[in-house]
């Protein structure tokens, strides 16, 4: 059994949630919007000890150890995306167009080619065969990507419907930001099905 699942009711951990329309990242009652000062503002301390619990309803939740957490309604939309081809391509669009305009307002000296098929060097969104996701933004691999050995969940506890996201090789803020961005999309297209 994972911390997670012994700890869950206990903790405070406020859902993620990316507005593209609004151009605003949420976590729980706090908005962040994408704007140049973003960029000046660190990702690391978003979740709150007083945030409401919000596992429940959300698609992707964070503690305050900065830590993402998909939940079984993630997990369950993704395996319904990873299926349905012609949805699968729309939300991978859609994710990736999400993850560099967000790159692309917080970093706007840098050029980065778009490529149809960038792999972990561009832009670019992965569901496993696990039914999890792999978002990549601008860098050498830099992305978010589940973790199988997760402080609050492991891989062995997948079949919970939990599991753990980690960021590798994001080494400015703003790579932190996009990715984020990325995953509260799909964590509100999660939250919103039905």
């Amino acid at each position: 059994m994972s911390h997670l699942t012994k700890t869950k009711e206990e903790l405070n951990l406020p859902g993620l949630v990316y507005n593209a329309d609004e151009q605003v990242i949420t976590v729980g009652p706090r908005s962040f919007p994408v704007n140049a000062e973003l960029a000046y503002t660190s990702p690391w301390m978003l979740a709150r000890y007083d945030d409401p619990n919000q596992l429940e309803e959300s698609g992707v939740c964070i503690n305050i150890h900065a830590k993402l957490i998909g939940t079984p309604k993630f997990h369950e939309w993704l395996g319904r995306v990873g299926t349905d081809v012609e949805f699968g391509r729309q939300v991978r669009a859609d994710t990736i167009e999400v993850i560099s305009s967000v790159f692309k307002v917080l970093e706007p000296t840098i050029e980065l080619p778009e490529s149809e098929d960038p792999g972990p060097f561009g832009f670019n969104m992965v569901i496993t065969p696990n039914n999890h996701a792999e978002l990549y933004t601008g860098g050498t691999c830099a992305c978010l990507h589940p973790n199988p050995e997760g402080k609050w969940v492991k891989y062995r506890d997948w079949d919970e419907g939990y599991c753990e996201y980690d960021f590798h090789n994001t080494d400015a803020d703003t790579q932190v930001w996009s990715l984020l961005a990325g995953l509260g999309h799909l964590s509100l297209l999660a939250s919103q099905s039905s």
